[in-house]
């Protein structure tokens, strides 16, 4: 973590050729048809699902070829994917589904306004919907609702196995995930607000305009990063295999863990809605359709 702040701080420019591929001409009118693309994860590295507002669509890059499946529930929202299963939230409930064997299984939700919070962790999904907490045994099949009073709407949210993390105006605080009733304590203070936050296996990070804050699991500081130059930060994008920093002015810098490389490029616009890289590429949304952008290094 240490290699991609410093390198994020002083925006060394590793230089690559990209290239860009786009989804074929006549899907991408269905696809903005559907309402346009709401959400995409990467399957493995030369396959995407995405959905729409009824329909979810796997992308072959290697073949440019797309498979479409109309799911019997709409108003699709987000998406996750995890070995041969894609887990979709929708406005009604939550859609499972095994692509190889196309069989489907869904349960109801209440109504929802703010889909604050969707991971998959080990063998359990994570949801916060609104302040309900939602919890799915994958194994098992069990699935538990439990109310967080003290949740506010302007929350940021993450979890690991045995805690909530919250960003709540200038404060990161901590709760037990087994007792979510239980008031969160305030476990680190910062001088200006936080725009997120995000649970990586030993530590927290979280950051304001124009700071990378890494915090240990007590919220202890451990670093603190300034951002150089005029665009201020507005997202992180946290993985396994790449680390993605989004700023106003549509600068994207990935850091690459197992390289121990930082890219910076330059979107060609700046309202860009959704960001995911994995290893030598990354995706993005813009007006509701998705480019996959190839670099390779000089």
């Amino acid at each position: 973590m240490q290699h991609v702040l410093l390198l994020l701080a002083s925006f060394l420019m590793t230089v690559f050729t990209a290239q860009a591929q786009t989804l074929p001409a006549y899907h991408a009118e269905e696809i903005q048809k559907d309402g346009g693309i709401q959400d995409f994860t990467w399957y493995n590295q030369d396959t995407i699902f995405m959905i729409t507002n009824s329909t979810l669509w796997r992308w072959n890059l290697t073949q440019n070829s797309l498979k479409k499946l109309a799911l019997p529930h709409h108003d699709l929202r987000n998406i996750k994917s995890q070995n041969d299963m894609a887990y979709i939230v929708s406005l009604h409930g939550l859609i499972t589904l095994n692509w190889d064997t196309l069989q489907v299984s869904f349960k109801k939700l209440p109504t929802w306004k703010e889909l604050k919070l969707f991971t998959i962790f080990e063998q359990s999904i994570y949801l916060v919907l609104d302040n309900l907490f939602i919890e799915k045994d994958l194994s098992a099949g069990d699935i538990k609702f439990r109310k967080i009073p003290y949740l506010n709407p302007k929350d940021f949210i993450s979890t690991d196995h045995d805690t909530f993390y919250f960003a709540r105006n200038n404060q990161i605080l901590s709760s037990p995930l087994s007792n979510s009733m239980s008031a969160p304590k305030a476990i680190f203070r910062s001088k200006h607000d936080l725009r997120g936050v995000f649970s990586t296996k030993n530590n927290l990070l979280t950051f304001t305009d124009h700071t990378v804050l890494i915090l240990d699991k007590k919220g202890k500081l451990l670093r603190s990063i300034p951002v150089e130059g005029e665009h201020a930060l507005i997202n992180l994008e946290i993985r396994d295999e790449s680390h993605s920093y989004l700023f106003d002015d549509g600068l994207l810098n990935i850091f690459i863990p197992h390289e121990k490389q930082s890219i910076t490029t330059k979107l060609d616009t700046p309202q860009i809605e959704i960001v995911k890289v994995t290893n030598g590429k990354f995706a993005y949304t813009q007006n509701g359709l998705i480019k996959v952008v190839y670099f390779n290094h000089e």
